[in-house]
């Protein structure tokens, strides 16, 4: 490795590459980054070729992770597409676009999709379009795998409407993505902002936000009053109190039609109950042995 150079690193990386006719070896990534951050224009051209080049449908996650690892190393080195060749820029483009088509593709293996989702969003002009995307992707009927990759990308991209983007779906998200989402956005002061949009029409309750992410929050505005008092509510709005305001429910008599339709509304993009709803979440089949009481707090309090 000590004696790449700009003038012979993409050479050596495509005798690599053609030596051991494969792409996603650990030496092909340390070649990759050492080729870009050492590499001249014709040089790291020359890579994008190499990395962009079809060898059948067998690797095609690792050419989208090897070619947003040239692109985050460009980024670093504040070098745009417009100085490399236009062979070179022809192959972002084409890549770039079968990742669109490979990410929304669900038939496709969700490790390729996972993987293509880090070309998204990386053309300005694109931005947004490819952000509906991702949204689309934040689902729980997509896998667990394409979900953490999408908010990932969210997080990579830094745009100041990403906030949005990640929030909307919340009240459908599981608690895992809902921690991931909230570590990102507690990165960003132009995402806590919009956090905080979301805690005053009591879509996210503070309770949701660990210590953490609230002690995050303070230290990226600074201790202001107003998120110090926003914060400070999570004594009396705790999971208890909450837990405590709807007992009162547990003394009703249980009305089918009610809970049919309530669970259309709230519960179907988690759960299945005969065909209807998708199996992301717990079998409801398996509970009904439980007490109300145990429905209750798993309803209200899930882990």
């Amino acid at each position: 490795m000590s004696s790449l150079n700009a003038r012979n690193v993409s050479t050596v990386l495509d005798s690599f590459i053609r030596s051991e006719k494969k792409i996603d070896t650990p030496i092909t990534s340390e070649l990759i980054g050492q080729a870009v951050a050492v590499g001249d224009k014709n040089s790291i051209s020359g890579i994008i070729e190499t990395v962009c080049q079809t060898r059948g449908k067998p690797g095609v996650q690792h050419r989208f992770e090897n070619l947003a690892k040239i692109l985050d190393g460009l980024s670093i080195r504040h070098w745009s597409l417009s100085q490399l060749s236009i062979s070179a820029r022809a192959r972002v483009t084409e890549m770039t676009q079968l990742a669109r088509v490979v990410a929304q593709n669900q038939a496709a293996d969700p490790s390729d999709r996972a993987k293509s989702i880090q070309l998204l969003a990386r053309e300005v002009a694109a931005t947004k379009a490819d952000f509906q995307i991702m949204k689309e992707l934040l689902v729980p009927q997509s896998p667990a795998e394409i979900q953490r990759a999408v908010v990932s990308q969210f997080a990579r991209r830094g745009d100041s409407s990403a906030g949005e983007y990640l929030l909307s779906g919340w009240t459908s998200h599981t608690p895992a993505l809902r921690a991931q989402i909230l570590d990102v956005i507690a990165s960003r002061r132009s995402w806590v902002a919009t956090l905080g949009e979301h805690l005053a029409a009591g879509v996210i309750h503070v309770y949701e936000l660990n210590a953490s992410v609230r002690q995050r929050i303070l230290d990226l505005t600074e201790n202001s009053p107003q998120w110090q008092k926003t914060l400070a509510i999570q004594s009396s709005t705790g999971r208890s109190k909450v837990l405590r305001s709807f007992q009162p429910a547990l003394k009703m008599d249980g009305n089918p039609e009610r809970g049919g339709v309530f669970f259309r509304k709230h519960c179907i993009n988690c759960h299945k109950i005969a065909q209807e709803g998708f199996e992301v979440g717990p079998q409801l089949a398996s509970i009904t042995n439980k007490s109300k009481d145990a429905l209750y707090a798993s309803i209200l309090d899930p882990s």
